[in-house]
């Protein structure tokens, strides 16, 4: 008789659409990125007016970052980078 192991499920994907945005960005990207190059990355992706709104976006996405990694969604990978979880 063959065991198989364990499947682990696939999390659906979160409620707000900037949590989307970062789960996306990691998902289409390597297995770990650097938080900045993801926060710049992910604020470029959704076109903000002008500097104002970039820097408000940016800081934005970092509070989301905190809240994903708190909710086991992403995990800190050393000090500067982030991963899926």
């Amino acid at each position: 008789m063959q065991v198989l192991p364990p499947v682990k499920p696939a999390q659906s994907d979160p409620p707000l659409p900037l949590d989307r945005e970062i789960v996306d960005f990691l998902r289409n990207g390597p297995e770990a990125v650097r938080t900045w190059q993801m926060v710049n990355s992910v604020a470029a992706a959704l076109h903000p007016a002008n500097r104002f709104e970039s820097r408000e976006l940016k800081k934005r996405v970092l509070s989301r970052i905190t809240r994903l990694v708190h909710a086991r969604r992403l995990r800190r990978v050393g000090t500067k980078y982030l991963a899926l979880h």
